[in-house]
């Protein structure tokens, strides 16, 4: 008698925990997909925007033609429409610059690193919610 109640405590305390160990399997799948969402939202937006930026650098202010573009496919790809891009920034061979004409200068051979930031993002499972930030960094010599 005694030994049945032990296998029915053990028991219950087995289902206990495998119900424990779904729950966070879930919500940890949902975490990531969300994750991954953002992710390839934000890579295709960086994408975009540099392929812009690289196509117009010798046009007025490409750094803030580059941040709408950024913006517009980054809401597109997560149907949002809100402002995403906390802060972009480059830099030509390796100079930090901060104004249009600092692109003019550049010529074939030279490395322009662009520097995206999207606000950070709030991830939210069951039970859980945190926040979610990342730089996307695009290197690319002009041909």
């Amino acid at each position: 008698m005694r030994c049945s109640k032990l296998i029915i405590i053990f028991g219950m305390i087995f289902c206990f925990s495998v119900t424990c160990v779904r729950f966070e399997s879930y919500a940890l799948r949902t975490i990531l997909r969300q994750r991954e969402r953002l992710d390839r939202a934000a890579e295709a937006a960086a994408d975009a925007a540099t392929e812009n930026f690289i196509k117009g650098i010798y046009e007025p202010d490409p750094l803030q033609t580059a941040a709408e573009v950024f913006e517009l496919v980054y809401a597109a790809v997560l149907n949002d429409n809100d402002k995403k891009l906390k802060s972009i920034s480059a830099s030509l061979n390796g100079k930090e610059i901060h104004d249009s004409e600092g692109f003019t200068r550049a010529c074939k051979g030279d490395e322009i690193v662009i520097c995206f930031e999207p606000f950070p993002e709030t991830l939210k499972a069951p039970g859980r919610e945190g926040e979610y930030g990342m730089i996307i960094v695009r290197t690319v010599t002009l041909d």
